[in-house]
């Protein structure tokens, strides 16, 4: 699905010697949609909102969009609360608008506090600190919505383990504040 998309994206904008054709992207990205590739159902629920590459089609479009939303498609979010406040396609509903809006922000925020605890653990544009990486998944515990915590959390235990292993190998102590959260979670 990830090779569907990315040749769609060379199609799209003519890269890779390949001459644009929105219907070739239309047709790539329907392939992958329909495996479940969340990125995909987002830019082809876009493209028939749009008309591009494909007879113009509000109701198939929102019906792509809810389905990225439903994954946590941050964009997908954000445009669909775009169509509940302006009416495009759905009635137009301030409620569902502002409530769509308030979960993409939620998950922005999320999404920005683990690629600062990534950067932290690899020393990437900044200064490596693991114990700020492991405070970073720790705060991002905390805001991720109630829906999602349990994947999340999945995923913070197996991110706070390999910092905490990589932290004893390269003899780093670990704030004592930071050790107790891990002990008190089990996180190691």
């Amino acid at each position: 699905s990830d090779a569907m998309v990315k040749l769609a994206s060379w199609y799209e904008h003519g890269k890779g010697g390949l001459p644009k054709n929105l219907k070739k992207v239309a047709c790539l990205l329907g392939q992958a949609a329909g495996s479940g590739h969340v990125r995909a159902k987002y830019k082809l629920g876009l493209m028939y909102i749009n008309g591009e590459g494909v007879d113009k089609n509000l109701a198939i479009g929102i019906s792509w969009l809810r389905q990225a939303a439903a994954e946590k498609s941050i964009e997908a979010l954000r445009d669909l609360s775009s169509c509940y406040k302006k009416g495009d396609g759905v009635p137009q509903n301030d409620a569902i608008a502002r409530n769509l809006s308030e979960k993409a922000e939620a998950l922005s925020k999320l999404d920005k506090i683990c690629k600062s605890a990534y950067r932290y653990a690899y020393g990437v544009g900044v200064k490596q600190d693991l114990n700020i990486a492991v405070a970073l998944c720790i705060v991002a515990t905390t805001e991720c919505p109630v829906e999602r915590r349990g994947h999340m959390q999945d995923v913070l235990v197996r991110d706070l383990n390999w910092y905490y292993n990589k932290a004893v190998d390269k003899g780093i102590s670990l704030d004592a504040d930071v050790l107790e959260f891990m002990e008190t979670y089990e996180y190691y």
